[in-house]
C-alpha cells in the first residue's frame, strides 16, 4: 500500500473532490499513468503521423496526477510502465 499524498500530508488538497475511501485509496500503481501510457500508444498506433505527440499527451495525462497530489512520481513511472506492458498485450 502507498497512501496518496493528499492522505500523508493533510494540508495539501487535490484537483477534484474526493471521499474519504478515494482518499484512503492506494497511490500505486498509478492508474492514470497506466491509462496515459495505454491511450497515448493506442492514438500513436492509430495515428502514426502524429505518434510522438500522442505519446506526450498520454505522459501527460499520467503527470497530471502528481500535479494533482494524487500520486507520486514514482506511481505514476510505475503506472506508465504497467500500460505500456497491457498494450503491448493486448
Amino acid at each position: 500500500f502507498v497512501a496518496r499524498p493528499v492522505l500523508t500530508d493533510p494540508g495539501l488538497e487535490a484537483c477534484q473532490r474526493l471521499t474519504e475511501t478515494q482518499r484512503a485509496a492506494t497511490a500505486w500503481p498509478a492508474a492514470g499513468g497506466a491509462a496515459g501510457a495505454a491511450y497515448g500508444e493506442l492514438m500513436a498506433a492509430l495515428a502514426p503521423d502524429r505518434a510522438e505527440a500522442a505519446r506526450r499527451a498520454g505522459v501527460a495525462l499520467g503527470e497530471s496526477r502528481v500535479v494533482c497530489r494524487m500520486n507520486g512520481p514514482g506511481d505514476v513511472a510505475d503506472g506508465h510502465r504497467l500500460g505500456l506492458d497491457i498494450f503491448a498485450q493486448a
